[in-house]
């Protein structure tokens, strides 16, 4: 599971700023180790803070050291310079003690941190690899750790009449026959989604191609991508032919220059999919459904995807790479089935489903993700 995957690269994080702050402690303790030597020692045997050239000078003289007057003065001079770089060290090395505890301790935190009900949460290991170097307490770590995610917002009631919320972050789809309401959902996840970022942390990448210019409300949004909503197949098409490869190749160079929260995400929502892979034929469908699921997440392409049938054999083999797989209330019976086979059982906590109340429509969608 992808919380896993974070886990275990902030952990990687961790050990490696483990690993530096020892190799800066050896490298404090290979400068304090000439306080063993007997040039050292012996000058300090003799040396009392304030003392003078000439008054060390005889102090060796009275220690009976076989120091010529010049060798007494280097050795003093070198004592000089040494006495307050030794300090500066020891003063560093315990600074260093005191980070790598934090280090230690924070390791501990992120190794034994209990998930809540959805392993997958909003965990970004780059934030939690900059509370190992700054240091920040248990408390503070578990705070950050099971703080609410941008990209989860509220859908609706539970059963119970208790707020739900979902993330969406990742490949969503979205299933169910005409009137069933997806349209509208797709619109109460994209508005909120849009005012927790700024235009220029999330851009909205929106195709509405057959459906009768359903999305227009988003016309003048500044989060979206070049200003457009993409009405026709050809624009579209250019798109995945030719911008999209120039994005993802200065996405994953960002990525290899650790520079992954520095990405703003690029969201793809489709208000009807079976529009666009009509267009585009089965096969290139199949791909960009794949591309989503599989390589979306590590690019920040996210998206949301509207369908008529889940069942499609275009989002055969993807389905349980997606974030969430919400079939309205009103799918067939084949969709569900057909959900369920896709998401697989070893892919939630426990089979099942979750209803979830549309706030305009009092419709009520069945989610298949990574909640039991």
């Amino acid at each position: 599971m992808l919380a896993n995957q974070r886990k275990r690269k902030a952990l990687a994080y961790v050990d490696e700023a483990i690993e530096q702050t020892k190799n800066h402690i050896t490298d404090c303790d290979n400068t304090l180790y000439l306080k063993t030597a007997k040039i050292y020692k012996d000058s300090m045997l003799i040396f009392k803070k304030g003392m003078s050239e000439s008054e060390f000078e005889k102090a060796a003289e009275k220690a009976g050291y076989s120091w010529e007057m010049e060798d007494a003065y280097n050795r003093y001079e070198m004592l000089m310079r040494w006495l307050p770089n030794f300090e500066k060290t020891e003063a560093i090395r315990s600074a260093y003690e005191e980070i790598l505890t934090v280090h230690e301790k924070t390791r501990k935190e992120i190794e034994n941190h209990v998930f809540g009900f959805c392993e997958d949460e909003g965990v970004y290991y780059s934030d939690l690899l900059g509370m190992a170097q700054i240091g920040l307490s248990s408390d503070q770590l578990v705070e950050f750790i099971d703080a609410e995610d941008p990209m989860e917002i509220e859908l609706g009631k539970d059963g119970n009449g208790k707020p739900f919320s979902e993330n969406f972050r990742g490949a969503n789809l979205i299933s169910g026959i005409s009137g069933s309401g997806k349209t509208v959902l797709l619109k109460n996840i994209l508005h909120p989604l849009l005012a927790n970022f700024l235009p220029d942390e999330m851009s909205l990448l929106l195709v509405d191609i057959g459906t009768g210019n359903e999305m227009k409300e988003f016309a003048a949004d500044p989060h979206l991508y070049h200003g457009t909503i993409f009405n026709s197949i050809d624009p579209f098409s250019q798109f995945l032919d030719n911008e999209l490869p120039r994005e993802i190749e200065e996405r994953r160079a960002q990525r290899m220059a650790n520079k992954y929260d520095s990405i703003p995400i690029m969201l793809i929502a489709f208000n009807d999919f079976d529009a666009v892979a009509d267009a585009l034929g089965p096969e290139k469908a199949r791909e960009i459904v794949k591309f989503l699921a599989w390589k979306g997440m590590e690019n920040k392409i996210f998206s949301l995807i509207v369908s008529l049938r889940a069942f499609r054999p275009i989002f055969t083999g993807s389905m349980a790479h997606m974030r969430n797989v919400i079939a309205m209330e009103c799918c067939s019976e084949m969709d569900s089935e057909f959900l369920l086979r896709e998401k697989g059982a070893e892919s939630l906590e426990k089979p099942g489903e979750m209803i979830i109340k549309n706030r305009s429509l009092g419709i009520s969608p069945i989610i298949y993700g990574t909640k039991g």
